[in-house]
Protein backbone atom coordinates (compact mmCIF):
# COMPACT_ATOMS: atom_id res chain seq x y z
CA UNK A 1 0.00 0.00 0.00
CA UNK A 2 3.21 2.14 0.47
CA UNK A 3 4.26 1.89 -2.98
CA UNK A 4 0.87 3.66 -4.09
CA UNK A 5 1.09 6.16 -1.27
CA UNK A 6 4.82 7.02 -2.80
CA UNK A 7 3.09 6.38 -6.88
CA UNK A 8 0.14 8.66 -6.24
CA UNK A 9 2.61 11.45 -4.08
CA UNK A 10 4.99 11.21 -7.03
CA UNK A 11 2.00 12.05 -9.67
CA UNK A 12 0.45 14.68 -7.21
CA UNK A 13 3.70 16.62 -7.38
CA UNK A 14 4.12 16.48 -11.12
CA UNK A 15 0.51 17.18 -11.33
CA UNK A 16 0.81 20.60 -8.98
CA UNK A 17 4.19 21.36 -10.67
CA UNK A 18 2.33 21.70 -14.19
CA UNK A 19 -0.39 24.06 -12.35
CA UNK A 20 2.21 26.11 -11.07
CA UNK A 21 4.22 26.46 -14.42
CA UNK A 22 0.91 27.08 -16.01
CA UNK A 23 0.05 29.59 -13.59
CA UNK A 24 3.56 31.11 -13.79
CA UNK A 25 3.17 31.74 -17.73
CA UNK A 26 -0.05 33.31 -17.74
CA UNK A 27 1.45 35.66 -15.00
CA UNK A 28 3.99 36.11 -17.09
CA UNK A 29 1.62 37.04 -20.51
CA UNK A 30 -0.26 39.36 -18.47
CA UNK A 31 2.83 41.21 -16.95
CA UNK A 32 2.16 40.69 -13.48
CA UNK A 33 5.25 38.84 -13.20
CA UNK A 34 8.45 39.38 -11.48
CA UNK A 35 10.32 38.79 -14.49
CA UNK A 36 7.98 41.54 -16.18
CA UNK A 37 7.76 43.72 -13.73
CA UNK A 38 11.64 43.99 -13.77
CA UNK A 39 11.64 44.35 -16.88
CA UNK A 40 8.61 47.23 -17.39
CA UNK A 41 11.04 48.80 -14.78
CA UNK A 42 13.51 49.28 -16.64
CA UNK A 43 11.37 50.37 -20.04
CA UNK A 44 9.03 52.74 -17.55
CA UNK A 45 12.88 54.54 -16.37
CA UNK A 46 14.00 55.21 -19.92
CA UNK A 47 10.52 56.27 -21.20
CA UNK A 48 10.76 58.92 -18.18
CA UNK A 49 13.98 60.02 -19.56
CA UNK A 50 12.82 60.03 -23.28
CA UNK A 51 9.72 62.39 -22.06
CA UNK A 52 11.91 64.44 -20.13
CA UNK A 53 14.54 65.04 -22.57
CA UNK A 54 11.81 65.42 -25.44
CA UNK A 55 9.76 68.16 -23.59
CA UNK A 56 13.12 70.17 -22.51
CA UNK A 57 13.66 70.10 -26.05
CA UNK A 58 10.85 71.38 -26.93
CA UNK A 59 10.85 74.09 -24.46
CA UNK A 60 13.89 74.93 -26.18
CA UNK A 61 12.57 75.15 -29.54
CA UNK A 62 9.54 77.37 -28.37
CA UNK A 63 11.93 80.16 -27.12
CA UNK A 64 15.47 81.40 -27.18
CA UNK A 65 17.58 78.88 -28.35
CA UNK A 66 20.38 78.04 -26.50
CA UNK A 67 22.64 75.44 -29.41
CA UNK A 68 24.48 73.83 -26.85
CA UNK A 69 21.77 72.49 -24.59
CA UNK A 70 19.42 71.87 -27.10
CA UNK A 71 22.45 69.52 -28.65
CA UNK A 72 22.54 67.96 -25.66
CA UNK A 73 19.15 67.55 -24.92
CA UNK A 74 18.50 66.01 -28.33
CA UNK A 75 21.53 63.78 -27.91
CA UNK A 76 19.95 62.81 -24.37
CA UNK A 77 16.64 62.01 -25.98
CA UNK A 78 18.12 60.09 -28.96
CA UNK A 79 20.28 57.81 -26.42
CA UNK A 80 16.77 57.24 -24.00
CA UNK A 81 14.91 56.31 -27.23
CA UNK A 82 17.45 53.71 -27.57
CA UNK A 83 17.59 52.20 -24.95
CA UNK A 84 14.18 52.06 -24.49
CA UNK A 85 13.95 50.27 -27.71
CA UNK A 86 16.42 47.58 -26.27
CA UNK A 87 14.74 47.33 -23.45
CA UNK A 88 11.57 46.62 -25.12
CA UNK A 89 13.08 44.21 -27.38
CA UNK A 90 14.39 42.54 -23.96
CA UNK A 91 11.21 42.07 -22.37
CA UNK A 92 9.65 40.93 -25.70
CA UNK A 93 12.97 38.30 -26.15
CA UNK A 94 13.01 37.06 -22.39
CA UNK A 95 9.24 36.31 -22.42
CA UNK A 96 9.40 34.29 -24.91
CA UNK A 97 12.41 32.58 -23.61
CA UNK A 98 10.75 32.20 -20.58
CA UNK A 99 7.69 30.99 -21.80
CA UNK A 100 9.30 28.55 -24.44
CA UNK A 101 11.26 26.94 -21.05
CA UNK A 102 8.48 26.79 -19.07
CA UNK A 103 6.28 25.13 -21.44
CA UNK A 104 8.96 22.32 -22.22
CA UNK A 105 9.64 21.99 -18.33
CA UNK A 106 5.05 21.18 -18.66
CA UNK A 107 5.64 18.48 -21.39
CA UNK A 108 8.12 16.94 -19.89
CA UNK A 109 6.23 16.44 -16.46
CA UNK A 110 3.17 15.59 -18.26
CA UNK A 111 5.55 12.87 -20.07
CA UNK A 112 6.46 11.66 -16.43
CA UNK A 113 2.45 12.00 -15.54
CA UNK A 114 1.53 9.63 -18.30
CA UNK A 115 4.34 7.04 -17.76
CA UNK A 116 3.17 6.81 -13.78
Amino acid sequence: MSGLNKLGDREQFYVGEIKRLEEEIKAIQAGTSELTKEIDAKIAKWKGMYDTAAEAYSRMLEGEVDEEKLSSEDRKMKFAEKQLEKAKAERKDLIASRVSSLEKQIHEYSEIVKQL
